[in-house]
């Protein structure tokens, strides 16, 4: 039975059930009316941004350009979704320009997945934003519709997708907003949201938005039938996900600028390289994983800092925080902070610990483990 329901408008949907977090879901009772036929091989051509942006520029949307990473001037430290392209506008009291339909595809860090990446999490990943100013829900609505023709050239069938419904108030930088979701699940898995907004408070009065966003990252591993870290290699099933998440994260954050420090964008720079020298410890041979990351990056991006030079700033920090580890273990092994700058490069600072009071049977054994090669 079909069940009218206001946040879908005059999309024929029926109703499921609830969800785990008692949240109600809905299917499709019928495609869309539009049809896109698909062409071949459409799957392989997602992991470059005009694929997404000039199919939506065929609706009528205008190409927007992806804000920094370190989105200077906004509510985050870093950007986190695609409606963050918006933030002049709803932070800082830019006149917006309503009616007007952006696409974006932006580059975004959840600080929150470091150190817990695994099949279709990543730290950083691609949000493909659709983002609109002063429109009504119904024109909201329409643009999921444009959505869904979208998947169905992809290959989706709208009617597999799975919508799952809630209103929740939310915290948009310092103001709270009431928010309507409709959350898109394919195969069970989350893919994006729709998002809408009746009044959002802005320095020129209140406005709607329409923010709706899909990672790139997931469409393509969900196509493809692929593991998800294949974004970066095929040969990514041979590696640890959190190590592929670090370097993957590293490549951007070097990449972009971002010195390393004990506070603010830095801390996170710092954060992410203690993962990895937790995990890889002195072996530098997946090293090879920055450089695929960065090549990634640049298609989506624009990256400040040359690779060579970003790839010197990640493997110093690395060395850095490598060798706190090691002061670290030969602490618990007993053996007293002998002041050595954990600063200095690798090489140099195990030099300096062998001259030390460190016994060399106990420091050759950490080392061992830790794959450091002379």
């Amino acid at each position: 039975m079909t069940i009218e329901k206001k946040p879908f408008g005059d999309l024929p949907v029926v109703y499921q059930g609830l969800d785990e977090k008692n949240r109600e879901c809905w299917v499709l009772l019928k495609e869309t009316e539009k049809k896109e036929i698909a062409k071949e091989n459409v799957a392989g051509e997602i992991d470059s941004p005009l694929f997404f942006l000039e199919f939506f520029k065929g609706y009528g949307f205008d190409i927007a350009n992806p804000r920094e990473i370190t989105n200077p001037r906004g509510t985050t430290l870093f950007v986190s979704a695609a409606v963050q392209i918006l933030e002049d506008v709803l932070h800082h009291d830019q006149l917006p320009i309503l009616g007007q339909r952006l696409v974006v595809a932006q580059p975004v860090l959840r600080s929150q997945f470091v150190g817990r990446a695994q099949e279709g999490v990543s730290t950083c990943f691609v949000n493909i934003g659709s983002e609109s100013i002063g429109i009504s829900k119904d024109d909201h609505l329409e643009i999921l519709k444009i959505w869904l023709v979208f998947f169905q050239y992809l290959g989706i069938p709208p009617k597999e997708l799975k919508f799952v419904t809630e209103e929740r108030v939310s915290n948009w930088g310092e103001k709270k907003v009431n928010l309507e979701t409709i959350r898109v699940r394919y195969r069970d898995i989350s893919i994006g949201d729709a998002n809408f907004i009746a009044s959002f408070p802005t320095g020129s009065g209140q406005i709607s938005i329409s923010d709706i966003g899909f990672g790139a990252e997931r469409i393509r591993w969900l196509l493809l039938s692929k593991p998800y870290w294949s974004f970066l290699s095929d040969s990514s099933v041979n590696f640890d996900p959190n190590v592929l998440d670090s370097w993957n994260t590293l490549a951007l954050l070097g990449g972009s600028g971002i010195l390393p420090s004990n506070h603010e964008r830095g801390y996170r720079v710092r954060k992410v390289s203690k993962e990895l020298a937790g995990l890889i410890g002195y072996q530098r041979s997946t090293v090879d994983i920055f450089h695929l990351a960065y090549e990634r990056w640049k298609k989506w991006i624009e990256l400040p800092v040359k690779e060579a030079e970003a790839e010197e700033l990640v493997l110093r920090e690395l060395d850095r925080n490598t060798n706190a580890l090691l002061k670290e273990k030969l602490q618990e092994q007993g053996f007293r902070d002998v002041g050595i700058d954990i600063n200095l490069p690798k090489d140099q600072f195990i030099k300096l610990l062998r001259g030390t009071s460190v016994t060399k049977k106990v420091l050759e054994e950490i080392l061992a483990t830790m794959g450091y090669e002379t």
